[in-house]
């Protein structure tokens, strides 16, 4: 069987305004979508990744149900479900199927990330840290995940290294806005990165701002 990637990503949301940094929603941090390249998988599995891209989620939930009840050692399965679940806002069930997963295949970065994010929803902001971390450290590049680590950071009162983490997202994800050709000004300072993916630049810069003023109030400066 091929490797399994299911071809949607959910993100943070970029462009919650400044003033919901203390608490990320839970319905916002599983709602929102972003492409990702498809991989080849089992086609009796394509079926229910086809219904949850269609938006279907609980008729996705119901197909890989019945898939596990024939295939219960696939881990294509099991990751595929734990994001549905992840979809559906059961962080803990979610989790518990990627646990499930990886007796049977290491997860790739993008489910470290799913992890990291159901850990997000339970505000356990010390594991999904940890998570984000491994995700980081096979997919170094990518912008997203360093930007929901600066959201993490700043939630474990972790400035200067919020800080840092936006700041690898704003660079990472201006590269990717330039290679690509995606993306448009209008953030101001020349900025230019993929709205579809990254949502406004200027709230990752409003964030970064943030984070450096909090700091400097912990510091005391």
């Amino acid at each position: 069987m091929g490797k399994f990637r299911i071809t949607f990503r959910l993100v943070l949301p970029l462009l919650l305004s400044v003033s919901c940094w203390p608490q990320d929603s839970a319905s916002n941090i599983a709602e929102q979508t972003s492409p990702l390249p498809a991989q080849r998988i089992d086609p009796q599995l394509a079926e229910s990744q086809a219904l949850f891209e269609k938006g279907k989620v609980s008729d996705a939930e119901h197909s890989v149900r019945q898939y596990l009840g024939q295939h219960p050692r696939s881990a294509d399965a099991h990751y595929l479900l734990g994001l549905i679940l992840f979809k559906q806002v059961k962080p803990k069930d979610s989790l518990a199927e990627y646990t499930e997963g990886a007796k049977y295949r290491d997860p790739s970065a993008y489910d470290l990330e799913i992890v990291a994010l159901n850990y997000v929803l339970l505000a356990d902001y010390a594991h999904a840290d940890e998570w984000l971390a491994k995700s980081l450290t096979l997919q170094p590049k990518n912008w997203e995940g360093w930007y929901y680590l600066g959201r993490t950071k700043y939630n474990e009162n972790h400035f200067d290294e919020a800080v840092h983490a936006f700041q690898e997202c704003l660079k990472l994800g201006l590269r990717t806005s330039e290679s690509t050709g995606q993306g448009s000004g209008g953030t101001g300072a020349g900025c230019r990165v993929d709205a579809r993916r990254c949502g406004s630049a200027f709230r990752v810069r409003e964030a970064l701002q943030k984070a450096r003023n909090d700091r400097e109030g912990q510091s005391g400066v």
